[in-house]
């Protein structure tokens, strides 16, 4: 069974000459943005990652957990993160990001 992803990888699926399912998960994910002056220590509330500049600079991304879920993290600037997780733990997310904001004072 093929689906259409929408976006041509049906198509090319098609094309392989093998069995295959083809699924489109493009709205399983949501993303929150994170971004300020403790921004950073807000995401390491929940986050092992070292989100120092030296480590995990502008551009860098990286699968990791925050908190009991996991996330992919980019860091989109010095001080601005995009945090992506599934749909159904963004509530989970936005909460602990919000608690760590608020322990680190901010």
């Amino acid at each position: 069974m093929i689906a259409d992803v929408g976006n041509g990888l049906a198509a090319a699926a098609a094309q392989s000459g093998a069995m295959h399912s083809a699924t489109d998960i493009s709205h399983r994910n949501t993303a929150i943005l994170v971004s300020g002056a403790g921004a950073a220590q807000a995401i390491n509330a929940g986050c092992p990652q070292d989100l120092s500049l030296a480590v995990f600079p502008v551009g860098a991304c990286a699968r990791t957990v925050f908190g009991k879920i996991e996330i992919v993290l980019l860091r989109t600037a010095d001080d601005a993160f995009r945090v992506e997780c599934w749909r159904s733990f963004s509530d989970y997310a936005f909460g602990l990001l919000h608690e760590g904001a608020q322990d680190a004072g901010l």
